[in-house]
C-alpha cells in the first residue's frame, strides 16, 4: 500500500494550511480523532443485544460504562448436588471476560462477595461467576432473597486523560486485544464525522471486531459488515470475520480526487452482536506524492523475555543456538554489562518503559500497574509526532498494567504464538504514514512452557515437568535421575532460543534488505534472565544471581559503528536513549542515561521489592554487592552478598562475611543515591486478578500470583 501524512479532526476544524496553498504536501501530521462515544447510540445497541434475556440497561457512572441489570428471583435458581444454587445469566457473552468485580450479585440484606475458584470450593458464603452462570454459596437454611439481581459493570471503550493525549480526553476503545486511539462503534451503530478534505486524499484507519458470545478457550466467529460513507457515498463495504483473539486490519481508502470543504465521513458496523472500532483514523495524501517531511529516525525496541544473555555468543554462549541473532549482534553496538533493574517481567518493563527504579514506579507486585501520572517513553515521543504502536503477547505486559500508555495502537496476542506477534508489528509498520514511527514487539517465546520448534511444542515441556512430580514423589529419589532431569531443562529452554531465532532472524535479515538501519534504530534486549539450576533453583524472580539478572541488550542505526561498550548499563537507560534518537530532551522525571552519552565509572542498581528478602545489587563493572533494602545496613556499609565477578563469574565465593574494602566503600558511596531511588514517586494502582487473569499467571509460571 502506499503511505503517507495524514490528519483527520472532528467536524468544524479545517486541516487546510492557508499559508502553503492547500497543496497535498502541506499537511499537517495525523492527529488522532477526539470524539464523543455516541452513548445513546451505543446503549440502543446494548439493549438489543441483552434486554430479551430480560435485563434491563442504563449509562454507567463512568464515561464509556454501562450497566446491565438481570433480576434473579428464588424462581432463577436450581439447587445442585452440591448444595449450591445455580441460575442462568446468558447476556450474550462471556462473564469472565470481563474485569474483577466487574459482576455483583445485588439486592441481599447480607452483602454477597464474588470468590476466587479455589476459595469458592471451599465451601465459604458468596458467588462464584463462570460461561453463562453465576453459582451461589449461601449458609445452611440461608433462603435466596426474592429482590437478588446480577448488576454488570460494562465498557466498549476507556476514557483516557493525561500527557498520552497532550492532556485532552482520549477515547480507547478495548476490541479483539486491541486498544488504542479511536472511537467504538459496535454492531448496528454508525457514527458519522464532519472533516475537510484535500484533493487526492486517503483515509487510513484499522478496523477491528469481535464477538460477544465466546467461552476463554473458544475462538467462536462471526460476521460483521464495515461500511464507511463519503457525503452519502459508499466508499467502504467489508465482510470481515471478527475472532475473539487477533483479527482487524488496516485499510487505505482513496477519497474523491477532488477533495471537499465540510465533507461528512460515516462510519458503521452491521452483522452479528459484536464490538468494533477504528483505530488511529486519519486523512491525508498518499506518500507517493509527498516526501516525509519529518526525517527524524524510526525507533523499534524488540524485548525477547527471558533470554539469557549466554544463549548468544558474544556473551559467552554456543553460537549454534541462535545463529541469525548472532549474526545482527555482530553488526550492531554490544553491551557486554547489562543488567535488568528486576529479576521479573512487571517491574523491570515498568521500569524500561517509564524510565524509573521499581521503587519509584511501584509496579513491583502482581497486583499493582503502572501509575497514569508516570510520562512513559512511548507519551513522550508520541508527544513530539511520533507514530507510536506495541504489538505484546499480553499478561503483564498488558492494557491491564497501564503499559499501553502513549501508543495509539496496542495489540495483545494472547494465543502467544510469535510469528502472529511480528505479523502485527509488520502491519503497523507497513501502515506507516509519514510521521517516524515507535514500535514496542515484545514476545514471551522462551519464557516457560519452553516450547520446541517452529509450531512451538509443549509436549517435552509436559513431559518433563511430569517425570519431574514422579521424582519428587519418589521415596528414594535417583540422583542421576536428577541430573539428566537438569539437562531435558536446559535443552529445551535453549531449544526454545533457537525457535525463537528461526523466527525472528529471518524478520531482522528482511528489515535489513529493506534498508531499514539505514534510517532507523533498532534495540534488541530482554527484561530478565532464567535461572536453569545454576544456583540450584530454576526459574526467575527473586535472588539476583547473574543468570537471573544479567542480559542482552545490542544497538543498530544509523551512524553506529559495530563494536563492544563496556560500561555498565540498565533498561532504565532506554528512554533517555530514545528520546536522544529522537533529538528530543529526556524528561526530567527519569533518571538513566543515553546509552551513547554515559558518564565513566558509573553504577547500576536491580532492586528486588519481594517482601520476603528486599534487596538491591549494585554492580560498577566487576564488582557485585548485594545489600538489604534497609538503609541503615546500607550506610552502614552490610552486604549479604559481595562477588568479584572478574574472578568468580559463576559466583561460588560469596565474601559478604569479611567483605573487602571496594564493596564496604561501594555500598555507603551509593547510600545517598539508592534512598532517592528507594523513594516511591507515584502511587501504582492496585488491581484486582480475575479467575481467567490468574489462570494464565499460573500457565506462564507464576504460580496464579
Amino acid at each position: 500500500m502506499n503511505r503517507g501524512p495524514l490528519a483527520l479532526r472532528t467536524f468544524g476544524v479545517c486541516l487546510f494550511l492557508q499559508a502553503c496553498g492547500g497543496t497535498p504536501d502541506s499537511f499537517f501530521a495525523p492527529r488522532p480523532l477526539r470524539s464523543t462515544l455516541p452513548a445513546e447510540t451505543a446503549l440502543e445497541c446494548l439493549r438489543s443485544w441483552v434486554e430479551p434475556s430480560g435485563a434491563t440497561v442504563g449509562l454507567g457512572d463512568e464515561p464509556g460504562e454501562f450497566r446491565i441489570e438481570l433480576p434473579l428471583p428464588p424462581s432463577a435458581w436450581i439447587q445442585e448436588e452440591s448444595g449450591n444454587w445455580r441460575a442462568q445469566c446468558s447476556l450474550g457473552f462471556d462473564l469472565r471476560r470481563l474485569e474483577a468485580n466487574a459482576c455483583s450479585l445485588v439486592g441481599s440484606a447480607v452483602p454477597l462477595r464474588e470468590l476466587a475458584s479455589n476459595v469458592f470450593e471451599e465451601g465459604r458464603r458468596g458467588y462464584l461467576v463462570e460461561r453463562d452462570s453465576i453459582v451461589l454459596c449461601l449458609d445452611e437454611k440461608e433462603a435466596i432473597p426474592d429482590t437478588l439481581a446480577l448488576s454488570v459493570s460494562y465498557f466498549f471503550a476507556r476514557l483516557q486523560h493525561g500527557a498520552s493525549s497532550g492532556g485532552i480526553s482520549a477515547w480507547r476503545p478495548i476490541v479483539g486485544g486491541h486498544t488504542g486511539v479511536g472511537f467504538p462503534v459496535p454492531s448496528g451503530t454508525a457514527l458519522e464525522i464532519g472533516v475537510d478534505v484535500f484533493p487526492h486524499a486517503y483515509l487510513r484507519f484499522f478496523a477491528v471486531a469481535e464477538p460477544l458470545a465466546l467461552g476463554f478457550d473458544e475462538l467462536e466467529e462471526c460476521e460483521v459488515v464495515f461500511r464507511v460513507e463519503y457525503d452519502g457515498e459508499l466508499i467502504l463495504e467489508q465482510t470481515e470475520t471478527a475472532r475473539r483473539l487477533g483479527g482487524g486490519r488496516w485499510y487505505e481508502i482513496p477519497l474523491p480526487v477532488e477533495g471537499q470543504r465540510h465533507a461528512r465521513l460515516r462510519f458503521a458496523v452491521e452483522g452479528s452482536p459484536a464490538l468494533a472500532a477504528f483505530l488511529s483514523p486519519s486523512i491525508g495524501p498518499a506518500t507517493s506524492e509527498v516526501a516525509r517531511r519529518d526525517d527524524r529516525p524510526d525507533i523499534i525496541l524488540v524485548l525477547l523475555d527471558t533470554l539469557r544473555a549466554d544463549a548468544l555468543s558474544f556473551y559467552g554462549g554456543d553460537p549454534d543456538i541462535a545463529p541469525g541473532l548472532n549474526a545482527f549482534g555482530e553488526k550492531s553496538v554490544r553491551f557486554q554489562r547489562a543488567w535488568a533493574p528486576a529479576s521479573w517481567t512487571l517491574p523491570s518493563q515498568s521500569s524500561m518503559l517509564s524510565g524509573l527504579q521499581p521503587e519509584q514506579h511501584g509496579t513491583v507486585k502482581a497486583t499493582r500497574s503502572l501509575p497514569p501520572a508516570i510520562v512513559t517513553v512511548a507519551e513522550h515521543l508520541q508527544q513530539a509526532g511520533y507514530r507510536t504502536g506495541a504489538t505484546t503477547e499480553a499478561l503483564f505486559v498488558a492494557r491491564r498494567y497501564g503499559m499501553d500508555q502513549g501508543f495509539e495502537f496496542f495489540f495483545e496476542n494472547r494465543r502467544r504464538r510469535f510469528q502472529r506477534t511480528l505479523d502485527a508489528a509488520d502491519d503497523f509498520l507497513e501502515s506507516g504514514d509519514g510521521r517516524p514511527s515507535f514500535l514496542f514487539l515484545h514476545t514471551y517465546r522462551v519464557h516457560t512452557p519452553y516450547r520446541l520448534g517452529p509450531e512451538e511444542n509443549r509436549e517435552p515441556m509436559r513431559k518433563l515437568l511430569a517425570d519431574w512430580d514422579v521424582w519428587k514423589a519418589a521415596d528414594d529419589p535417583d540422583e542421576q535421575f536428577a541430573i539428566e532431569l537438569g539437562e531435558r531443562l536446559h535443552a529445551l529452554y535453549y531449544g526454545g532460543v533457537t525457535g525463537l531465532d528461526t523466527v525472528l532472524g529471518p524478520w531482522l535479515s528482511k528489515l535489513e534488505s529493506q534498508g531499514y538501519f539505514d534510517r532507523g534504530y533498532m534495540v534488541i534486549t530482554s527484561d530478565h534472565g532464567e535461572a536453569l539450576q545454576d544456583h540450584g533453583v530454576i526459574g526467575h524472580g527473586g535472588r539476583h544471581w547473574e543468570e537471573r539478572i544479567r542480559i542482552p541488550l545490542f544497538v543498530r542505526g544509523p551512524g553506529l559503528l559495530p563494536g563492544v561498550i563496556g560500561d555498565p548499563v540498565t533498561l532504565v537507560d532506554l528512554a533517555p536513549t530514545f528520546a536522544a534518537f529522537a533529538g528530543l530532551a529526556p524528561h526530567p522525571a527519569w533518571v538513566g542515561s543515553p546509552l551513547f552519552q554515559l558518564q565513566k565509572e558509573r553504577v547500576v542498581f536491580t532492586f528486588n521489592s519481594d517482601e520476603n528478602e528486599p534487596a538491591v545489587t549494585v554492580h560498577d563493572l566487576d564488582h557485585k554487592v548485594v545489600a538489604p533494602l534497609d538503609m541503615a545496613a546500607i550506610r552502614g556499609g552490610k552486604p549479604m552478598a559481595v562477588f568479584d565477578l572478574a574472578r568468580d563469574h559463576e559466583e561460588e565465593n560469596n565474601l559478604f562475611k569479611t567483605p573487602p574494602v571496594w564493596a564496604v566503600d561501594l555500598l555507603r558511596g551509593q547510600a545517598d543515591t539508592i534512598a532517592e531511588l528507594m523513594k516511591a514517586g507515584f502511587e501504582a494502582e492496585e488491581i484486582e486478578l480475575s479467575d481467567e487473569e490468574r489462570e494464565e499467571l499460573k500457565a506462564l509460571g507464576y504460580g496464579g500470583e
